[in-house]
């Protein structure tokens, strides 16, 4: 079972996320934190697989328990986000984060992500920018 942890400050969306990842049989969500500020407590509590974040953009808080998150577990991160700017996502591949996606992904592509990253090795290279492609 891959236990992920699941953060977007937009609970509409954070629900769709989960309802579609809950969906699958190898996927739990183990903990939703209702802020930035309590993610690292639930990564430390839950130690999830993986951390699927849409950090809201300079957000230092977020940099900061992204890179605890980093030090003091093994979880993969994954950021999900409509908007990254060329800082920013030095700033995310600084504190350590494994794939960044766009929120335009479809929604198998993410799963498939999902998965890649959870079994992936301890030498993958953190901060890929990730942007599958379907072929025709």
């Amino acid at each position: 079972m891959i236990r992920i942890l699941l953060l977007d400050e937009h609970t509409e969306v954070r629900a769709q996320l989960a309802a579609r990842l809950g969906r699958e049989p190898d996927f739990a969500i183990v903990c939703e934190p209702p802020t930035p500020t309590a993610l690292l407590g639930c990564a430390r509590q839950h130690q999830p697989h993986i951390v699927l974040v849409d950090p809201p953009p300079g957000d230092i808080h977020i940099l900061r328990a992204l890179t605890a998150i980093k030090q003091e577990t093994t979880a993969a991160i994954v950021i999900l986000t409509s908007v990254v700017d060329t800082y920013f996502q030095v700033e995310l591949q600084r504190a350590g984060v494994d794939r960044i996606l766009t929120k335009g992904i479809e929604s198998s592509d993410l799963v498939t992500e999902l998965r890649a990253v959870a079994t992936r090795p301890p030498t993958s290279p953190p901060g890929q920018m990730t942007r599958p492609t379907r072929d025709t």
